[in-house]
């Protein structure tokens, strides 16, 4: 198997760094005293991180046929949108707790998996799954903004999805690229901002902790 050049190697290097991230996140997770529902949400959603970034440090790092690079993509967008599922469920939780929760997670199930059925075989681009999340994050937005004088913690989480939103528009300008150390385009640089994303949710979980007491 041959590995790919920079700047792909470097989105590899990045995906695989989230995806040790992820581990250590779950490991983290369950020496918390948090709410056992809690727990479980936050546990699947960087399960599904840890599998996009490392199935993402796959696509990136090794040159693959054809045919075996789109099987993987289907699965990576399925992946992705089940991923962006999980983790507002997580937000609403931390908002409301699991008793409103609970209601969701069947509609946020059944519509990440249209949007990945839609991305996988009816897109013809990556527009749809940035509209998906857009509308996504926007959501949690709101309810984060409407819950912040109740929970000031949330503001960490508000932070967050700014930080994930930036670094899903820097992921559109392909023109980007810059050297630290390895060369980066915009999907290694989306990466890093990923990697920030999720430390700051888990010091939003962290201070989550410390309010239930």
């Amino acid at each position: 198997m041959t590995f790919t050049t920079q700047p792909e190697l470097s989105s590899a290097i990045t995906n695989l760094v989230n995806g040790l991230l992820a581990i250590f996140l779950l490991f983290a997770l369950k020496g918390m005293k948090k709410e056992k529902e809690g727990k479980i949400l936050w546990a699947i959603s960087f399960v599904l991180f840890l599998i996009s970034s490392f199935v993402g440090a796959v696509v990136h790092g090794f040159v693959l046929s054809d045919k075996t690079h789109e099987a993987i993509w289907i699965f990576l967008n399925f992946n992705l949108c089940l991923t962006l599922g999980a983790y507002s469920l997580c937000i609403w939780y931390e908002t409301y707790g699991y008793k409103v929760t609970k209601k969701l997670i069947p509609i946020y199930v059944i519509v990440c998996l249209l949007s990945g059925y839609y991305n996988n075989f009816m897109a013809d681009s990556y527009t749809s799954f940035i509209i998906f999340s857009v509308v996504c994050l926007l959501i949690l937005l709101i309810i984060l903004i409407l819950n912040i004088r109740k929970k000031a913690y949330l503001a960490v989480f508000i932070l967050a999805i700014i930080i994930l939103a930036a670094g899903s528009y820097l992921q559109t300008l392909y023109s980007i690229r810059f050297r630290f150390i390895l060369l980066f385009d915009n999907n290694g640089l989306y990466h890093i901002f990923l990697l920030v994303f999720a430390l700051l949710n888990y010091l939003g979980i962290l201070l989550s902790t410390r309010s239930d007491k």
